[in-house]
């Protein structure tokens, strides 16, 4: 009896359903992590240090892959998150982020779930993120190595670098200016004195005489 006491909490921790995964945005303490977060692992597959590690990585794939030129969502970064479960597969990930729907406006968001049994990584919400999905397969496929070695951290990291690499926007031309940015150097709103433009033409300057004599007497 006291042995299928023990079972019970194991059977229970299974996660057949995306229903039954917490949400770290609202369930953190669920997650294993103490605040507010990106990263969920209810049954403890990696260490507290990892998974900061990788809530981490999570924020910096966010920023590397924003933009600055374009409307709100043209601009927003890919939203992460990541959950650790001892089984899951693609469907189960996408289910996943339907579930939670943590950019329901621009649908810029994924989810990389990690399937520990078969030592497999998934990614929900790709295609509708904008990512290319051979170009996701590739990533993944490239991590391989390192999650059949044990290395799951750094696999997982690989990943979201690259979606971060995939997502980035593109570098703007020499010479690009974005009139969004504070402090460029945006020649339609800074008139420069010292420009070939600034000098004055005589009838401007007759115009101007005429107006400072017609105010003085």
């Amino acid at each position: 009896m006291l042995y299928l006491l023990f079972l019970l909490p194991l059977a229970a921790a299974q996660f057949t359903s995306p229903n039954e995964v917490p949400n770290p945005r609202t369930n953190f303490r669920e997650c294993k992590m103490r605040s507010i977060a990106r990263v969920c692992d209810p049954t403890e597959i990696l260490s507290e240090q990892d998974r900061y590690r990788l809530n981490t990585g999570l924020t910096n794939m966010q920023t590397r892959s924003t933009g600055q030129m374009g409307t709100f969502c043209q601009t927003k970064g890919v939203e992460g998150y990541f959950v650790a479960l001892p089984h899951a597969d693609q469907a189960f990930a996408d289910a996943l982020l339907e579930k939670w729907q943590p950019d329901a406006q621009c649908r810029k968001s994924v989810v990389v779930v990690l399937s520990k049994d078969d030592n497999q990584i998934h990614v929900g919400g790709a295609k509708k993120a904008g990512l290319n999905e051979n170009d996701l397969s590739a990533v993944i496929a490239s991590q391989q190595q390192n999650l059949q070695q044990g290395r799951t951290v750094q696999a997982v990291e690989g990943v979201l670098q690259g979606i971060g690499r995939m997502a980035a926007p593109p570098t703007p031309a020499p010479g690009t200016v974005d009139n969004r940015v504070p402090g460029s150097n945006n020649n339609n709103n800074n008139f420069n004195w010292n420009g070939p433009n600034s000098a004055l033409s005589p009838a401007s300057l007759l115009t101007l005489l005429v107006t400072f004599f017609a105010f003085m007497f």
